[in-house]
């Protein structure tokens, strides 16, 4: 690693310390969606399988611009 790239990575590493609260929020509320999404297509009569398929594909990533 280039001393370029290391000084990216060391920015991208504070910038995550930094905001590591707000991460930890947002991922406990996505997973919290998600898992709403999935009970409410079960009672809509989808399989177990189709409603992991669809909250696979439609649900909140846990971690965005992945």
């Amino acid at each position: 690693m280039d001393r370029f790239e290391d000084s990216k990575m060391r920015e991208a590493l504070k910038q995550v310390k930094e905001n590591s609260k707000y991460i930890i929020e947002y991922i406990a509320y996505a997973a919290k969606m998600n898992r709403t999404y999935y009970e409410e297509l079960l009672r809509q009569s989808f399989t177990e399988q189709q409603a992991l398929d669809l909250v696979k594909m439609h649900g909140l990533p846990l971690f965005p611009g992945k």
